[in-house]
């Protein structure tokens, strides 16, 4: 990781800084707003949409039509039984004025029970509008049950979510009958809708990630932010010392022999 040379100002300031952590005074962490910037892991288990990870729905609230009264005839049960699946995580309705969102039906053969596609409003990277794509000859041919969690599936691609490896999560990447909205779906859906944002006072986890950085984990949603660790460096006779005192527990001394006061660090 490159560092640039610290000016004595820094320097200084740093210090001060290093001191505050030593007297248990730890500085205030402001979480990142923006949706791209939340970061995930194993831990977290829930992630973006994967093509466009800044793009989500920015509200519970989406409404939609069927593409023609016959998809509406054969379909509806399975849309408003899969939505079901989320609870009151989301709120879904059908309308004839307006709708962001479209449910059409395909006799395409192609190797999916349903897809979607989104387009965002530039502006503020909110979903404007939608289409759930259901592909007749492999949904039909699945128990009501999958048809369900197909629906819920493509539902958290609506409103933003993408896939995760885990197959008892509704966003599990490949088809499955048992799999269902589970706490991690859920925490990633108050993130993509903003029930849940990071503003104000909230519950943190602080975890080493680096030599240099460390994780700052939301303990609601589990996603985290990376933040350098504090630190400072000095010369003293012949060698040149980097101190690392962090929240992180990351408390860490190291040198090297250099000529001159100032050295270069050496990163």
């Amino acid at each position: 990781m490159m560092k640039p040379q610290k000016s004595w100002c820094f320097r200084f300031f740093s210090i001060i800084i290093t001191l505050m952590i030593m007297c248990n005074i730890a500085p205030a962490i402001t979480f990142a707003t923006d949706i791209d910037s939340f970061l995930v892991d194993s831990i977290t288990r829930w992630t973006h949409n994967e093509f466009i990870p800044s793009i989500h729905m920015g509200c519970k609230n989406t409404t939609y039509q069927y593409a023609s009264s016959t998809v509406k005839s054969n379909y509806s049960s399975y849309v408003t039984g899969g939505t079901g699946l989320w609870g009151s995580c989301i709120s879904c309705t059908e309308t004839s004025s307006s709708p962001m969102g479209i449910i059409t039906v395909s006799a395409v053969d192609i190797d999916a029970t349903a897809t979607t596609s989104s387009t965002p409003d530039p502006s503020n990277n909110h979903i404007s509008s939608w289409v759930i794509t259901i592909y007749s000859i492999h949904f039909d041919d699945n128990t009501n049950a999958g048809k369900y969690r197909t629906i819920a599936h493509e539902f958290g691609h609506v409103y933003g979510l993408g896939h995760v490896d885990y197959s008892s999560q509704i966003m599990y990447h490949t088809y499955s009958e048992t799999k269902s909205v589970t706490s991690y779906d859920i925490a990633g859906m108050d993130v993509m809708t903003h029930t849940h944002v990071h503003t104000g006072t909230y519950s943190t986890t602080i975890e080493q990630h680096s030599t240099y950085r460390h994780k700052v984990r939301c303990n609601s949603c589990k996603a985290y932010e990376l933040t350098d660790c504090l630190y400072h460096d000095y010369h003293s006779g012949t060698k040149h010392y980097l101190k690392i005192l962090c929240i992180c527990g990351n408390n860490t001394t190291q040198s090297w022999d250099c000529s001159g006061n100032p050295c270069i660090l050496p990163f």
